[in-house]
C-alpha cells in the first residue's frame, strides 16, 4: 500500500483548478488540514457552517474585509473526498483577477500554493487511487478524442490495475509457496515438482506478453500518431488531406509544386488523434524551392508512424510493384492511387491489372473509398486493439512489464534447469517489484515526482 502522510501532516494547499482567462466560472481548490479554518476566515462564517458538507452560496473577503466575489463553496469532509483530506471547491466568476485574488487571500490565511499534481498525489498517498489510476487522471485531462478519454476512464476505474493485480497474485502465490518449501522442506512440507512451477510461470509470461502486445495500439490512442502524405508533385496529396479532414486546409492548384512546405492538420480517426502532414512533392528537383520542400518532407517521413504514398491513376508507373520495393522512408505505408475518376474504366482496369501489391483506389474529387482508407489507417495504427480491454498506453508501464518479463523468463529457465529455489526466488522477487512499481506499491520518490510533475496545477 502507498505510504501514509507524515505525522505532522501535509500543508493545506490551494490552486486555481481551471485555466486562467475570461469565462463564466472558475474553480479554486483547497485541500489539507486547515481547509475549514481557511474557509471560515475567508467567508467570515463559523467553522460549523462548513461541517454540514453541502454547497453554500456565500461571499468571500480579502484580509481587509473587502468582498472579492459571491461564490459557491462545495465542501467534502475527509476521508470522503478526492484527496482523502478535507477538500473545498470554490466556484467563482471567471476572469484573470477574481480567481487569482481568491487564491492570494487563501495563501494569506495559511494555505500554500499547490505544485502540479498535488491533489492527485495526495489521493494516491491516502490510498484513494493506485499509481496507474493516478496516471489515468492525467490521460483523461489530455485526451484528444472520445475514445482516448474512454480508455483513460477505464484505467481510472481500475481496468489495468485489476489485470496487473490478478497477475501479481499468481506471482505472489508462487513466491510464497517456494519460500515455505525453502524454509520447511523436510518438515511436513514436500517440494513441488519444478515442472509445475515452470508451467505456472509460463502462464504468467503469456499474460504479461499479451498485455505488452497491446502497447503499440494502446499508446496511439493516448499519444496520437503522425501520418505523412508523400508522393510526386501534382498527384493530389493536398486534395487528399483536405478531403480527409473535410476542410480546405491546404491551397490546391493544378500547378505542380504548389506545396513547398509541410502543412499539418489534426483529425480524429475513429478515436485515434492523428496529425496528418501534407508534404511537398518529392522528385528530381527543378528549383531551389522544390529542393528545400523535398528536404522538409524527408524530415517528416523519418518520424512518421505511417505514410500515405500517393500516386495518380493518370500516370502510374508500368512496374509499380518494383517502384515501391525500395521506399525513400522506413515507416509502414499505404499505397493510395488517386484520380480514379479521371480515367476510363477500361483503361483503369488495364493499368491496375499489372499491380499485385495492395492499394487503395480513391478519388478525392468524389470522395470514393476515403472512408475505407481511413479504416485501414485506423487498423494499421491501432493494431486492432479494443478500448474495452486492459491496455498498456503508458511508456513507463511498458518498460516495467518488459523488465518483469525478463526476470520472469530467467525464473522459468531456472525452473527448467532445476536450479536452487534461492536463485529462482530472487528473479521472481525482481519481477514482482516491477509489477508493484506500476501500481505504486513500491515507487521511489523520483518516479512519483516524474509522474505528478506532468500534471497541471490544480489537479
Amino acid at each position: 500500500m502507498p505510504q501514509k502522510p507524515s505525522t505532522g501532516g501535509p500543508p493545506t494547499v490551494v490552486a486555481q483548478a481551471t485555466p486562467p482567462g475570461i469565462s463564466a466560472l472558475a474553480t479554486v481548490r483547497l485541500t489539507g488540514p486547515k481547509t475549514i479554518e481557511v474557509l471560515s476566515k475567508i467567508t467570515q462564517k463559523r467553522v460549523s457552517f462548513f461541517k454540514r458538507g453541502r454547497a453554500s452560496l456565500v461571499y468571500v473577503y480579502n484580509s481587509f474585509g473587502q468582498p472579492l466575489d459571491q461564490v459557491i463553496i462545495t465542501f467534502y469532509k475527509a476521508p470522503n473526498s478526492y484527496t482523502g483530506e478535507d477538500v473545498a471547491d470554490i466556484s467563482c466568476h471567471g476572469g484573470l483577477s477574481t480567481p487569482k485574488s481568491i487564491v492570494s487571500a487563501c495563501i494569506g490565511l495559511g494555505a500554500v500554493p499547490s505544485p502540479p499534481g498535488e491533489f492527485t498525489k495526495r489521493a494516491f498517498i491516502n490510498g484513494k487511487l493506485d499509481l496507474s489510476q493516478a496516471e489515468a487522471v492525467a490521460d483523461i485531462i489530455r485526451a484528444k478524442t472520445e475514445k482516448s478519454q474512454r480508455i483513460g476512464v477505464a484505467a481510472l476505474g481500475g481496468m489495468l490495475s485489476k489485470e496487473i493485480s490478478a497477475i501479481r497474485e499468481e506471482l505472489v502465490f508462487i513466491i510464497g509457496r517456494l519460500s515455505v518449501e525453502l524454509d520447511f522442506l523436510g518438515h511436513e512440507v514436500a517440494a513441488t515438482n519444478n515442472a509445475v512451477w515452470a508451467t505456472k510461470t509460463s502462464l504468467i509470461k503469456t499474460k504479461l506478453s499479451s498485455l505488452l502486445d497491446t502497447f503499440s495500439g494502446g499508446n496511439v490512442f493516448r499519444d496520437g500518431a503522425q501520418v505523412v502524405i508523400t508522393g510526386e508533385p501534382n498527384v493530389g496529396k493536398s486534395s487528399l488531406l483536405n478531403t480527409i479532414i473535410k476542410e480546405e486546409r491546404v491551397i490546391v492548384s493544378g500547378e505542380p509544386g504548389t506545396t513547398t512546405d509541410a502543412v499539418d492538420a489534426h483529425y480524429d480517426v475513429d478515436g485515434i488523434p492523428v496529425l496528418f502532414v501534407d508534404t511537398a512533392g518529392i522528385r528530381k528537383s527543378k528549383t531551389q524551392i522544390e529542393t528545400i520542400g523535398a528536404g522538409i518532407a524527408k524530415n517528416y517521413l523519418s518520424s512518421a508512424a505511417l505514410v500515405l504514398w500517393v500516386w495518380s491513376a493518370e500516370n502510374l508507373p508500368h512496374e509499380l510493384d518494383k517502384t515501391i520495393e525500395n521506399p525513400h522512408f522506413d515507416a509502414p505505408f499505404i499505397i493510395v492511387i488517386n484520380k480514379s475518376d479521371l480515367i476510363e474504366k477500361g483503361c483503369l482496369d488495364a493499368a491496375l491489372s499489372t499491380i499485385s501489391c495492395k492499394y487503395h483506389l480513391v478519388s478525392v474529387k468524389t470522395g470514393e473509398n476515403i472512408s475505407c482508407l481511413l479504416s485501414t489507417i485506423k487498423t494499421m495504427l491501432a493494431k486492432d486493439v479494443s478500448a474495452d480491454q486492459p491496455l498498456l498506453t503508458n511508456k513507463r508501464h511498458k518498460r516495467s512489464i518488459k523488465k518483469a518479463l525478463n526476470s520472469l523468463n530467467n525464473a522459468f529457465v531456472a525452473f527448467e534447469l532445476e536450479e536452487p529455489n534461492e536463485l529462482v526466488l530472487s528473479d521472481l522477487g525482481v519481477c514482482l517489484s516491477h509489477l508493484d512499481s506500476i501500481l505504486g506499491i513500491t515507487a521511489p520518490d523520483e518516479i512519483l515526482d516524474s509522474v505528478f510533475n506532468e500534471f497541471c496545477v490544480g489537479k
